[in-house]
């Protein structure tokens, strides 16, 4: 029985509306409020509809990184049409004058909830009331029946119970020890060497200048399947990325811009998502935000660039674990995380020997940065210096290295150092086919990147360095524009 067949044969269902109108005054005061409230509450609980709308419109403002307050909602609810409905800016504002503190919203949304569930038990209890009075049927078939609208409304009841936020990440202990001990491939790594393992939070760092931004950026367009190696070791591909260049977006974005070519457009368009400059708030000051940010964007993997512009004090114990809790709230929401961080500056610091292995003291700020991460990597090395040596101070599983590391900082790409024949080889393989291609398919005409691929079997950033090697040589060359290009052999080389 619905709650309007309640309201005509003349029995009200349980409501409460000062609770109701208490929950959403505490999320007009308070957006920790608001977080709290939306883990016990999903709109229906609400008895009257127009308090419903009211917490959906909050919702929706709060997910949009808009601020919600009785101003800004009567705003938003004029635009949809609905302001009327609701009783006016009068009535919006009655919600806050009304509501004794914002602390207490998890309270009132409890009450509203258990109210909620109260109907449900009810409606649950006079439908097996009515089969058992219908007088039709086999006994057995009623008794049956109304088990099992009974179990529904229990069923219910327990579910919306752990909605609660002291319930909802709450499992046996059997279940948390075979869900960690379950085998999984690292994001970056190996299956004995996780240089980024599942779950936990990579950290990258060094001093400036010496190439972490240049590392971590190579896991970008790894992440979206560009190529499939960093290090020579496997990274997964994910399916939506975001990225904070809240250090010096401009030139993180000079940066990155190497790692793509024109033909990359649609990917990026719908795969690479770039939030610019400062967060809207500290992470330390509100642990929920990264998580909210890379829901709202509909991120799977997150890099930080870097870990100072996102924390207020790096040095301060209690920062530190706050920004910690903001770690693992995005990481617990299933989220992952990688982090661009610097070394603390110490005196000989620049004469040191690259080779010395460092400490993870030499990280920069309180140890609980650290101590949260799931993996750090560690730069050594001159500022400037094309080479220098990746450490990895801190594991989950297995130990990377140590590698000599060559950055062509030009082209934005890194190889361990023993490899390079390996790669030339690589390369000259992949120019040679590329040759042949354009010879035999377009020895007169011109060709665009998608046909190349298509024609070669090369793709990403592997036909792109076959390509500007090629055009480097002078073998062919770009007859079109920097973001259309068409290639043709050079008259030299044409059959």
């Amino acid at each position: 029985m619905t709650d309007a067949q309640h309201a005509e044969d003349g029995r009200t269902p349980p409501n409460d509306p000062v609770a109701e109108r208490a929950v959403l005054g505490a999320m007009l005061l308070s957006r920790d409020a608001v977080m709290d409230v939306c883990e016990l509450l999903e709109g229906p609980e609400f008895y009257q509809p127009v308090h419903e709308t009211l917490y959906r419109t909050i919702l929706l403002m709060t997910a949009r990184g808009r601020a919600a307050d009785p101003i800004t909602v009567t705003d938003e609810l004029r635009k949809a049409g609905e302001l009327d409905r609701v009783g006016g800016p009068a009535y919006v504002h009655r919600l806050v004058d009304e509501t004794p503190s914002a602390t207490m919203g998890v309270a009132y949304a409890e009450m509203v909830r258990d109210t909620h569930l109260r109907r449900r038990l009810l409606t649950a209890t006079r439908d097996a009331l009515s089969l058992a009075q219908s007088g039709t049927g086999d006994v057995e078939d009623l008794l049956a029946a109304v088990r099992t609208r009974m179990a529904e409304a229990t069923a219910a009841d327990a579910n919306a119970t752990r909605s609660s936020r002291l319930d909802r990440y709450a499992v046996d202990g059997w279940q948390f020890i075979t869900d960690a001990a379950e085998s999984r491939d690292p994001l970056w790594g190996k299956p004995d060497t996780a240089v980024w393992p599942q779950g936990e939070s990579l950290m990258i760092c060094g001093k400036p200048g010496i190439g972490k931004t240049t590392l971590m950026q190579q896991l970008v367009p790894a992440s979206l399947g560009v190529f499939s190696t960093v290090l020579n070791q496997p990274v997964s591909e994910c399916e939506k990325v975001l990225y904070i260049a809240a250090d010096r977006p401009t030139q993180a974005g000079r940066a990155l811009g190497r790692l793509f070519m024109p033909d990359h457009k649609s990917l990026l368009k719908a795969r690479l998502t770039i939030w610019r400059g400062p967060l809207p708030a500290a992470l330390d000051k509100e642990p929920h935000l990264l998580a909210e940010l890379a829901a709202r964007h509909g991120a799977q993997r997150v890099f930080i660039d870097s870990l100072k512009d996102v924390a207020s004090k790096l040095t301060d114990d209690e920062a530190a674990l706050a920004y910690n809790q903001a770690r693992q709230n995005a990481l617990r929401e299933g989220f992952e995380l990688a982090e661009a961080h610097h070394q603390r500056k110490r005196s000989g610091d620049d004469s040191e020997p690259k080779g010395k292995r460092p400490e993870l003291d030499q990280v920069y700020g309180s140890t609980w940065f650290t101590s949260g991460a799931g993996s750090v990597l560690f730069l050594t090395g001159t500022q400037g210096d094309p080479e220098v040596k990746v450490w990895h101070l801190k594991q989950a599983i297995g130990e990377l290295g140590p590698l000599d590391v060559v950055h062509d900082f030009a082209a934005g790409m890194s190889r361990v150092a023993d490899s390079g024949p390996a790669v030339s080889n690589e390369l000259a393989m992949n120019e040679a086919r590329l040759f042949k291609v354009m010879q035999e398919c377009f020895p007169d005409i011109t060709a665009t990147s998608k046909q190349l691929a298509e024609a070669s079997g090369l793709a990403g950033n592997t036909l792109h360095r076959a390509r500007r090697s090629l055009a480097k040589k002078g073998v062919i060359r770009n007859v079109g524009t920097e973001h259309m290009p068409r290639y043709r052999l050079n008259d030299t080389y044409a059959a």
